[in-house]
């Protein structure tokens, strides 16, 4: 089980990651993970991976979102092709996309 110390851990350094290098990361995301527990919580305890494993998923699924401009898409027609045939299938109600 996650703990809240590891929570904070984890916020620190990913907070600490984004002053170092702040133009790998998108404003929107920072802000999530400096307010909001549950965008740290979900790397650090997925699969049971723990504190060191979690933090290095979060920094790059963090970087890839700035990289794709994942935060600038306003509508689903925005997203690119790939993306929704990776991920729409899974969604319910994925009919209206096929």
């Amino acid at each position: 089980m996650t703990s809240e110390q590891d929570i904070s851990h984890v916020r620190e350094l990913f907070l600490n990651e984004v002053s170092l290098k702040p133009d790998l990361y998108d404003e929107e995301d920072i802000e999530r993970v400096h307010k909001n527990d549950f965008y740290v919580f979900r790397f650090v305890n997925f699969l049971g991976q723990g504190v060191d494993k979690g933090f290095l998923q979060m920094k790059e699924c963090y970087q890839w979102r700035r990289s794709s401009g994942i935060n600038k898409f306003s509508s689903l027609e925005d997203y690119p092709t790939a993306l929704h045939s990776a991920v729409f299938p899974y969604f319910p109600g994925n009919y209206i996309f096929n």
